[in-house]
């Protein structure tokens, strides 16, 4: 059991691990640049939207732009209006990592090519200073995550024996609501999407589960992300909650609109597969969680007014006041 257990938990134990240091060096190494970025333009929802979606993908956490953003929010530096377009565009940006593992990560093993990189960024690190050391932290952390993605590919082979992920619940609107459950739990367990994405989209290229359960993980993934701006707004003032709300909401309408038209969904990426050239598989989930979260920003981002107006009924002013 340990020969089984202990590659999967290494392998995502280094995965995670490369990705929050490659997100701190990167934030490290722009020095502010994106956070007065993120102040500066945000002056209409669209252009807020704009934002969030850059920054996200810049430093690869959605995590570390909605909290970021939730400071700003609470400290008056930008409207609620404002705040609720960059959380839709953290939720696109956020997708942009399920591309590249599924692009490279799964495709060509990198974590072999990758290691140099590791010993690169750690000198970096130890005899630089000021954003050159973040910048060693940045690359470490990228070599850490592919090193880990393919320890972690390895693992989930063997794990397969043992726990039968193809036994999760498919076929009907109740069996994609399970799955996506069991999904918002890997994220809570694991306290990242990206991770919870990350073992899916393997679990799905090494044929472990089907297109349906992946997709219904990945949705469950997307919702559970909330998870950590909901912790980080607790005893914070009202509009860090209503934040954390709007947050919250927008990904659960998202996913559940995903759910209900799932067929749909995989018709969508089964045109695309024939007309466009995509690949079948980790590429097609990559390409599902940007389409469904689209469809959710098309929907949300017109009456972002509206939305936001709503949340602040929802939370009065009296009921946050610190």
């Amino acid at each position: 059991m340990a020969d089984i257990l202990f590659p999967f938990a290494g392998g995502l134990g280094l995965f995670l691990v490369g990705m929050m240091l490659m997100s701190q060096g990167l934030v490290g190494f722009a020095g502010g640049a994106l956070q007065r970025a993120l102040v500066r333009f945000t002056g209409s929802p669209s252009r807020a939207f704009a934002s969030g979606t850059l920054i996200t993908v810049l430093v690869q956490s959605s995590t570390a732009t909605t909290v970021t953003l939730i400071g700003f929010v609470s400290a008056g530096l930008i409207g609620f209006t404002q705040a609720i377009g960059v959380l839709l565009g953290a939720s696109l940006g956020n997708t942009g990592t399920g591309w590249i593992v599924a692009g490279l990560g799964l495709r060509v093993s990198l974590g072999y090519y990758t290691m140099p990189l590791i010993g690169i960024g750690a000198f970096l690190k130890l005899l630089g200073k000021g954003r050159i050391a973040e910048l060693g932290l940045a690359l470490a952390g990228f070599g850490l995550m592919f090193t880990g993605l393919d320890t972690l590919s390895k693992g989930m082979q063997a794990l397969s024996a043992v726990f039968n992920l193809a036994a999760l619940p498919v076929g009907g609107f109740g069996a994609r609501m399970a799955a996506m459950l069991v999904g918002l739990a890997l994220t809570a367990i694991m306290q990242s999407s990206t991770a919870a994405v990350a073992t899916t989209l393997t679990a799905l290229h090494t044929e472990v589960i089907n297109f349906d359960q992946a997709a219904a993980l990945v949705v469950g993934a997307a919702i559970g992300t909330t998870l950590t701006g909901v912790l980080s707004a607790i005893g914070g003032t009202v509009h860090a909650k209503r934040t954390a709300l709007a947050y919250v909401l927008f990904n659960a309408g998202a996913g559940l609109i995903a759910i209900a038209l799932l067929p749909l969904f995989h018709a969508a990426i089964g045109w695309l597969n024939t007309h466009a050239g995509l690949d079948a598989g980790a590429s097609s989930l990559a390409a599902f969680h940007t389409l469904f979260i689209a469809v959710g920003v098309l929907l949300f981002l017109p009456v972002a007014g509206p939305f936001a107006r709503w949340i602040e009924r929802l939370l009065p002013e009296t009921t946050g006041a610190a």
